[in-house]
């Protein structure tokens, strides 16, 4: 999902190294041999990586593979090195950046990310045409392909990253896409493509420099798909994430200044469709080009990133405050997708135990309870033991990640306990009037806003013609009488750990689109 690292490169860094040992030891080499085999950026890397892959064998089998001992070792290393001005320098800041979602005490991954795009643009990396023989710190040398892959590696995994933190973290976008024409990785240029389109993704092709790699034999090319496929269209998925936040999040809207299309009736299902364009296409591509096995880990993958861009797309946003009902449905459906998809990862070891992962676990948790309390006409489409199944889901990976991850181990507890008060206000089964889901659905802000509401200040007045849930049918409620402060109570303030600021944009009016008001832009 990351092609910033030559595997060619990183293979022969480890070579090197056990070759130096006796026949059939697998014991890392002393220091000093290590420092002088490798050059200073070329053993940091190394260190790096195997931080890396350590850890994510110390989380699958539960065995101890010193994964914080060679963490330590690069980070002892690096303080010597000028990471900003090289290929090399940028590789090991996207290692640090990769290895703080893995490790607790890991650096601070919205900092390195800022450096390495400022890095990037000082190096002209998100232009094309740019000279790409940059500085390099390795003697050996790499082909005008293979150093032009990294240089596109380098850029688009950076974006990548810059753009997953922006949403997690509730930050801004730092770069703008219009200000970007460098290519994917991997990508050749055809005749009639569109200058500035990236890569295509679809394509089952080898690559000429890919092909040409000692790792891809001729009878394995016939067979194996593009090997950027993965990343091109994740990326494609990030460019996606970037136009939503542009359109439909941001904090001020300045239309005399910087117009922007007002026409999001039309714009909203546009985006979907590409987001059901991409899935479909790279699930026809995988499941064509790789064994079952082998594609499913990078298809799930991906199928995240959809939902992501679904539920970014669909819950209520600055733009719009008051969704229609079919997008608080098909919000619904993103967020018990996402947990579903974890879950089938963590069922066959490939979850990724990260603190993204929790944000991600416990976001969509939040998301569909959410979605079941201020829109109750959600529930005509499932039943009570899908609903506990769904969460029981939430819970499990909760619990798995909490082991590592502290903000895992508090969510579980305050999820458990708002699933639990959920199940018992279903099975009550009692009309309860529509004022209640507005309670509902202000204790959720209030949790959100990370203080108390004021216990003196009157609840939310009934609606009688606007409201998330005024549809031409009759609607079900959660049963059962509901404090205003339950959730919150429970939940206390998150706002830490999670970027919850999106609940607070329903605040503007507890309405959907399909009462017929005006979507203000």
């Amino acid at each position: 999902m990351y092609p910033f690292l030559d595997e060619e490169s990183i293979t022969d860094n480890l070579d090197c190294l056990y070759t130096t040992q006796k026949a059939g030891s697998m014991q890392m080499p002393p220091l000093e041999e290590v420092e002088a085999s490798l050059s200073p950026f070329q053993s940091v890397q190394t260190f790096l990586v195997l931080a890396l892959g350590a850890r994510i064998l110390e989380s699958r089998l539960s065995v101890e593979f010193s994964s914080e001992r060679y963490l330590a070792t690069a980070m002892q290393r690096i303080g010597t090195l000028a990471l900003h001005d090289s290929i090399e320098g940028l590789q090991i800041m996207l290692l640090l950046t990769i290895s703080s979602f893995y490790f607790e005490e890991g650096p601070n991954a919205w900092f390195l990310v800022m450096n390495i795009i400022a890095s990037c643009l000082d190096l002209g990396f998100q232009r094309r045409g740019v000279n790409v023989h940059h500085p390099s710190t390795v003697s050996k040398p790499i082909n005008i392909h293979s150093r032009l892959n990294l240089r596109r590696g380098i850029f688009w995994s950076a974006y990548s990253l810059e753009r997953t933190l922006s949403v997690v973290l509730g930050r801004p976008l730092t770069l703008r896409d219009e200000a970007i024409d460098i290519e994917f990785p991997g990508y050749t240029a055809r005749q009639g493509d569109p200058a500035g389109q990236g890569a295509s993704v679809g394509s089952s092709a080898l690559t000429p420099e890919s092909a040409r790699s000692p790792h891809h034999s001729t009878k394995r090319a016939r067979v194996m798909i593009n090997p950027y496929a993965a990343s091109q269209y994740s990326f494609k998925f990030d460019q996606i994430t970037a136009e939503i936040k542009l359109m439909i999040y941001r904090v001020v809207n300045l239309p005399n200044r910087f117009p922007w299309p007002t026409d999001l009736a039309s714009w909203q299902p546009d985006v979907r469709k590409r987001c059901d364009a991409l899935l479909e296409a790279l699930r026809a591509e995988f499941r064509r080009g790789l064994r079952r096995s082998t594609s499913d880990g990078m298809v799930q993958s991906l199928e995240l990133k959809y939902h992501h861009c679904i539920m970014l797309l669909y819950r209520p946003s600055p733009a719009i405050t008051r969704p229609s009902f079919e997008s608080w449905k098909i919000c619904y459906e993103s967020a018990v997708a996402t947990i579903l998809i974890n879950s089938e990862l963590h069922r066959f070891s490939k979850l990724s135990n990260s603190w993204l992962t929790a944000h991600t676990v416990f976001v969509s948790g939040i998301t569909f309870l959410y979605c079941l309390w201020v829109v109750p006409k959600i529930k005509q489409d499932t039943t009570l033991v899908f609903f506990k199944s769904n969460a029981e889901a939430c819970i499990n990976l909760l619990k798995y990640l909490a082991k590592t991850w502290s903000v895992a181990a508090d969510a579980v507890g305050k999820f458990e306990r708002l699933v639990h008060l959920t199940s018992e206000s279903w099975k009550s089964g009692a009309n309860r009037p529509p004022s209640a889901e507005f309670v509902a659905g202000q204790s959720l802000l209030s949790m959100a806003q990370g203080q108390e509401a004021d216990s003196n200040e009157p609840a939310a007045a009934p609606v009688t013609d606007q409201g998330l849930y005024t549809m031409e049918e009759p609607t079900i409620g959660m049963g059962g009488e509901f404090e205003a402060d339950s959730f919150f109570n429970e939940l206390g303030d998150m706002s830490s750990w999670f970027d919850l600021n999106w609940l607070l944009d329903a605040s503007a009016g507890f309405g959907s689109a399909d009462d017929g008001a005006t979507v203000t832009f």
